[in-house]
């Protein structure tokens, strides 16, 4: 029956082409209208627009005795009542079985195979209304025995008042056509039906022995049975009987179908769910015979949707998942616009490793550990248990890496940033972490494979050998599941979509129209998060056939990922890009469809991972406010706590305590006494970070320190206490780099050791960032200055204007260069990519174009 998975499907009839009109007598028009309050108009592809007939489903057809039957659906139901007396004819139920099984095989084939073929040579070239046409069983001239038939059937169908020669050719063909349809499928179940008879009588013997885990079981199975009806019911609700026998194959209907019911919850629900009622079967009969014809059935079901449904509705329709996605429009524009850009590699798929090397090696190492289980005894559990800890350590770091980098990636940009500095752009960034998130997948999967695979060669396999066989069933069909599942996934949200592609390429993002704009296309139309429990059922289904403790744990290992990353990373992201009222506003048809059902008290109940997000926040808020408060005690302290030492802040404001990078650097004068240590060293950090203790540091100090003596830590000298200095001064300002504006303190310390032997007094760091980035004029000169004051205050050398090609080798500290680019324009670049710009000018351009593409990252700016 067919299933048209679209949205709402828009009339074709409207076009320009409607140049005939088909007009009835009185009588026929009355036949036609006096059960149709409203009429329904349709359309051959001749441009024959027609009224619709009433018609009625298979259901109501054949067995609702107020309806008139025509003499094929009297025939129909004889050839029904036909099975129950070779039922009976049989001799014994061994030879039932195989003439049913027989049977139901015939009819399943005409089903998939035979309309199958019919259908696809209908929707391609008109097979079924040209052959008909051909014999000329709808013209009125022809005398035939055989259109005398025709003419009986349909007028003892639509009524006597029906005339044939006054509807299109296609719509009368589509009459016949429903016949054919009606036989296949009543048959089909119905041998179907005495297989489950057959195989469910030893069940009524042992009812009264049927333990609690049977009457589990049998209760799943009418439950499955039940939703299978309701399933089928629904279905016909919404698609009514054009849809149900497949009448778009034959002409187009005027209607716009709202899909909601069952086609908001599933995917493709006539061959999806609507199926589901087969494995309630299988469970009541307990008959893995029923299970494993069902699955066959089912896998045939699948076939026909893949080559005769979906190209039909995609040629008709259109293929919305392709057409209306944002991502997969932006996975070819980025492919056509950039000469260096080629398709990623998924899992192996895009396979290139003459252009990308790192693919030829990751085949490589996959095969390594594909062999590696078969390489060690099988039976040594210590080997075993060394390739569980291999596969969990490369998922947690799998999992580590992809959250983290993602994570701050959306908070601050800091992958795109990596590239930036090393003069690279943000493809480069796209494209490398296209190659690491791939890897890390592939490793993560192939070590999961490892221990899979020796857990099934130690025997781990064969325990509890009573359900082996439901194991490897349930477990190959959760595995096939996964597969499905991504590769639909693959398909709606593209290349794009799949390596987070929106969190790295904002820019190309915005150069469609609906840059904001959340859709939801593929299998996002019913789920709004279908990797989280869908595509990992694959994990739990090798779980469920190893029997294995290791390959459970790690499948519990893969849910939290999953969840964490869409509940953490991912949905956060989301709302700074479209905002959170679209996120709230576009759930999923599984959602709509249970906010119908559900009261408004349980819709309104926040996910467990959404409450320990809040929660975390609270804290978080609550310990800076305590941060705070310990800031203002610590500043009544005193400072002095070894009057030997002291240190004090050269370049700073007497009123403010304030340092402004850019007028001067930040030096530290210190004393010490004589006999001070020879390796004394000076550190600086920020005032509410060092906790409560003025006598001992408990942090790190990042790098942000200098010893007392110059060469104490070089082994380039060794100790002279005759050129120990008593005083001097340090230089911090090339120290300043990744530092926020705050207050901070100088602590000196003895010796190698955290000891602290003084502070100085606390001062605020103020590092400038040039506010105007967009205007390269303004933006030159301002840089022109602070290279002139801080880098070359102490020689002669001066850039006299921005398209001066700069000295370098005039600079002493090359550190000090990246610093100043990096602390007044938030933008760090290497050193040698700034000698490559040359000038200031260059340099300026260079910023500009930096932070325009994470300007484009940051959605909320």
């Amino acid at each position: 029956m067919g299933d048209l998975s679209k949205n709402q499907i828009q009339s074709k009839v409207n076009d320009n082409n409607d140049d005939v009109i088909i007009e009835e007598d009185d009588e026929s028009s009355n036949q036609i209208n006096n059960t149709n309050n409203k009429l329904t108009i349709g359309k051959t592809d001749d441009g024959i627009i027609f009224k619709v007939p009433k018609t009625y489903d298979m259901i109501r057809s054949l067995f609702d005795p107020t309806i008139k039957k025509s003499y094929g659906e009297l025939l129909i139901c004889l050839t029904l009542g036909l099975n129950f007396f070779i039922y009976n004819l049989l001799p014994n139920n061994s030879i039932r079985l195989i003439i049913f099984t027989f049977l139901y095989t015939f009819w399943r084939l005409s089903y998939n195979l035979g309309i199958g073929i019919i259908l696809y040579k209908q929707s391609n070239e008109k097979w079924l209304v040209n052959l008909f046409t051909k014999y000329g069983l709808f013209n009125k001239y022809s005398k035939t025995w055989i259109q005398y038939l025709i003419n009986l059937e349909i007028k003892s169908k639509m009524g006597y008042q029906y005339k044939i020669d006054q509807f299109p050719k296609e719509f009368n063909t589509w009459l016949l056509f429903r016949q054919f349809v009606d036989l296949i499928l009543m048959q089909d179940f119905i041998t179907y039906m005495f297989i489950v008879w057959y195989k469910g009588l030893n069940q009524l013997t042992k009812f009264i022995n049927y333990t609690i885990l049977d009457y589990i079981r049998v209760s799943l199975g009418i439950l499955l049975i039940l939703f299978n009806f309701w399933v089928k019911f629904d279905a016909h609700r919404v698609v009514k009987d054009y849809a149900w026998y497949w009448g778009d194959f034959f002409f187009l209907q005027e209607s716009n179908l709202i899909f909601d019911g069952v086609f908001n919850l599933f995917p493709h629900p006539m061959y999806s769910v609507g199926y589901i009622g087969y494995y309630g079967f299988a469970l009541i009969t307990e008959s893995y015979y029923i299970l494993i014809i069902s699955i066959l059935a089912h896998s045939l079901q699948f076939i026909f949707l893949l080559y005769v449904e979906e190209p039909h509705i995609n040629k008709i329709y259109g293929n919305g998942s392709e057409n209306d996605n944002e991502n997969v429009k932006i996975s070819e524009f980025i492919l056509e616009n950039h000469e260096n850009y080629i398709k990623p590699m998924i899992i192996f798929k895009n396979f290139n490793p003459i252009v990308r090397p790192i693919d030829l090696l990751l085949l490589i190492i996959t095969i390594i550990i594909f062999i590696s289980p078969f390489l060690f005894e099988f039976n040594n559990d210590r080997i075993t248990f060394i390739f569980f800890n291999i596969a969990l350590i490369v998922k947690l770091i799998q999992s580590l890496i992809t959250i983290n980098l993602l994570k701050l990636q959306s908070s601050k940009k800091i992958w795109t940033k990596i590239f930036l500095q090393k003069g690279f752009n943000n493809l480069n960034a796209f494209i490398n972490w296209q190659i690491i998130y791939n890897i890390l997948l592939v490793l993560s999967y192939s070590t999961l494979f490892t221990i899979s695979i020796r857990e099934i060669l130690n025997g781990q396999f064969w325990q509890n050998y009573h359900y082996l066989s439901i194991r490897l069933i349930l477990g190959s069909t959760l595995i096939l599941l996964q597969i499905w599942t991504s590769s639909y996934i693959l398909n709606s949200i593209g290349e794009f979509g799949w390596f987070y592609g929106d969190f790295f390429l904002s820019n190309e993002f915005n150069s469609f129209e609906n840059k904001k704009k959340l859709t939801k296309t593929g299998i996002y139309r019913y789920l709004n998060n279908p990797e989280r429990f869908l595509g990992i059922s694959g994990i739990w289904g090798i779980s469920l056939i190893t029997y294995s403790k290791y390959v459970f744990f790690l499948a519990i290992i893969w849910s939290l990922n999953i969840s964490y990353l869409l509940t953490f990373v991912e949905k956060p992201h989301m709302i700074k890009i479209y905002g959170e009222q679209q996120i709230l506003k576009n759930i999923s048809g599984v959602s709509l469809e249970l906010n119908k059902i559900l009261p408004k008290s349980f819709n309104q109940l926040s996910d467990p991972f959404e409450i320990i997000t809040k929660k975390y926040k609270s804290l978080r808020s609550q310990s800076e406010i305590n941060l705070r408060s310990n800031y203002v005690k610590f500043g009544k302290l005193p400072q002095i706590i070894n009057p030997l030492y002291s240190l004090k802040v050269i370049n700073i404001g007497d009123d403010d305590f304030k340092y402004n990078l850019g007028k001067d650097r930040l030096q530290i004068q210190w004393k010490a006494p004589q006999d001070h240590g020879y390796k004394d060293w000076i550190g600086l950090y920020k005032v509410l970070n060092t906790g409560k203790s003025r006598t001992t540091t408990y942090i790190s100090s990042f790098g942000k320190w200098l010893p007392i003596n110059s060469k104490a830590y070089s082994n380039e000298v060794e100790f002279n206490e005759n050129i120990i200095k008593i005083d001097g001064i340090l230089d911090f300002t090339e120290k300043l780099t990744g530092l926020e504006n705050g207050v901070y303190e100088f602590r000196y310390h003895k010796n190698e050791s955290h000891q602290v032997l003084s502070i100085s007094e606390p001062f605020e760091i103020s590092i400038p960032i040039l506010k105007n980035l967009n205007d390269e004029f303004e933006l030159s000169e301002n840089l022109l200055n602070y290279f002139n004051n801080l880098l070359f205050k102490d020689n002669n050398y001066k850039i006299e204007t921005k398209f001066e090609n700069i000295e370098f080798n005039k600079i002493k500290n090359e550190k000090l260069f990246e610093i100043i680019v990096s602390n007044l324009t938030d933008i760090k670049i290497n050193f040698e990519v700034l000698k490559k710009l040359k000038t200031v000018q260059g340099i300026s351009n260079r910023i500009i174009q930096s932070k325009k593409i994470l300007k484009d990252l940051n959605f909320n700016s």
